[in-house]
């Protein structure tokens, strides 16, 4: 019996994805140097314009969030993104860019000291 109009009409299909942030969690993160780190998020999907990026300053902590949605309407299907991460180090300075469902933020810090 098939179960589908593909499964009547297409020869059996083989499919192999190799994804090195889905092995772990959707994001990974690299260490430059002491004061410089790059987040790799898995945005796949996920329209960059609809996609927003905060820097929230605190005296004790701050945080950084990166939050989108898309709707494929060919798909039916909503695609996001929601990650949240709390910095204890004071940042110099945040880069972002987008690269093939990627969303890659730059950040350096102004010292190697945690705040207390």
């Amino acid at each position: 019996m098939e179960d589908s109009y593909f499964d009547s009409a297409l020869a059996k299909a083989y499919y192999s994805h190799a994804d090195a942030l889905m092995r772990r969690a959707s994001y990974d993160v690299l260490q430059f140097e002491n004061e410089k780190y790059i987040l790799v998020i898995n945005a796949v999907g996920v329209n960059p314009s609809d996609i927003k990026i905060n820097f929230l300053p605190s005296r004790n902590f701050s945080s950084i969030s990166v939050v989108g949605e898309t709707k494929n309407e060919m798909l039916r299907e909503n695609f996001s993104v929601k990650i949240l991460w709390y910095v204890k180090k004071e940042i110099k300075e945040i880069n972002k860019e987008f690269v093939n469902g990627l969303v890659i933020l730059e950040i350096e810090f102004e010292n190697n000291d945690l705040k207390d």
